[in-house]
């Protein structure tokens, strides 16, 4: 029979933490009867939440303040606040899906790092990199089922986890793994692909404008407004899906790779408010990485490299824009002088990497 944790053990373990700077907040415990020191029926929440009322503001790493704490409730199970004020993210992994969805988002790129037991399945927790300027944001991610199977949380308000020795509501210790714990082994910073997930700009940067007339008839419009994403584009790219952070967010695999996160679908918003295309990898074909791409430019760009006139003509023949669109070339004015332009460009591009190459030839 596991052995529930002593007044004397969660006060070492929450001293041991505060000295590593981690803030701090005493929770609810679990009581003989199995309910909540609270008095409320929580449910799967018993003994996980915090006591002050204003914890956010209170959470500390001072020592006399953690001793104060742990001497007037001994028996408190011992949260972190998450985020920036402790440093570090946490990753829950919960059966009985969880573990795949993991290998799908991280392609197997996880880092020995801490790592705990929980009352169902593990949680394992990363440094936030100091030079990382944006908070970390808490991700769920949900089965097909409705099951939150992994959620990433940082630092938002209500973000806190809780630490071992403390006691779960199912009869099981949190528990560091062996070799895993923070006598054992430090933080490993945040993969690029949590960074990815939990970090995105605020705003896209180099957001692509949607290919539009004023009248909405074009075919690019219409492709924004009624397009698929997966099966018009992704799918037959052969990028692959590899998760969804709420409800309307979904992650995506860039297509050569087996697994990790390569770009959202619906994070951001293009101009028309359609769901538009973040890519976080630099290597997908056609895409450059940290842009966000409307359905139409993604379209033109990966199947017709960029040839916004070829694509406007192939969504023409699929069935996009209006009968006025269709009678005529396509495009507007506008339409016509951005094609000419872009191609323009393209060409002005490779006629300066050849010069540099030459120039870079002549001078070795």
């Amino acid at each position: 029979m596991i052995r529930k944790p002593s007044a004397a053990e969660l006060l070492t373990a929450a001293e041991l933490y505060a000295s590593l700077g981690w803030q701090l907040v005493p929770l609810h415990e679990l009581l003989a009867n199995g309910r909540c020191s609270c008095g409320r029926e929580c449910g799967t929440s018993a003994g996980k939440h915090p006591r002050p009322s204003k914890w956010q503001e209170v959470a500390t790493s001072n020592p006399v303040t953690i001793q104060h704490w742990w001497s007037r409730t001994p028996t408190a199970n011992v949260g972190m606040k998450t985020g920036s004020g402790s440093g570090l993210v946490a990753i829950d992994i919960d059966p009985p899906h969880g573990e795949g969805a993991l290998l799908a988002l991280s392609d197997g790129v996880l880092p020995p790092t801490l790592t705990m037991t929980t009352g169902k399945g593990r949680r394992l927790l990363y440094a936030i990199p100091d030079s990382l300027e944006i908070e970390p944001q808490t991700v769920p991610f949900k089965d097909d089922d409705g099951h939150e199977s992994i959620r990433l949380q940082g630092g938002n308000s209500g973000a806190q986890c809780v630490l071992p020795p403390s006691w779960h509501y199912s009869g099981r210790r949190y528990e560091w793994v062996a070799g895993h714990g923070p006598s054992e082994i430090e933080a490993a910073p945040m993969p690029g692909w949590v960074i990815a997930i939990m970090c995105p700009d605020p705003e896209p940067r180099h957001a692509d404008p949607v290919r539009t007339n004023n009248d909405g008839d074009s075919p690019f419009a219409q492709f924004n407004a009624r397009g698929d994403w997966w099966t018009e584009i992704l799918a037959p790219a052969g990028a692959k899906q590899c998760g969804r952070g709420g409800q309307s967010v979904e992650y995506a695999t860039r297509p050569g790779k087996k697994g990790g996160v390569s770009a959202s679908i619906g994070h951001y918003r293009a101009r028309d408010g359609s769901p538009a295309l973040h890519v976080f990898s630099g290597n997908w074909p056609h895409l450059d990485g940290g842009r966000t791409y409307d359905k139409s430019g993604a379209y033109a760009r990966i199947f017709h490299r960029g040839d916004f006139s070829a694509a406007g003509k192939d969504l023409l023949a699929r069935g996009y824009g209006t009968p006025k669109a269709r009678a005529g070339s396509g495009r507007n004015p506008v339409e016509d002088r951005v094609v000419r332009l872009e191609r323009a460009v393209r060409l002005l591009a490779q006629e300066l990497t050849q010069l540099r190459a030459e120039r870079n030839g002549q001078q070795a």
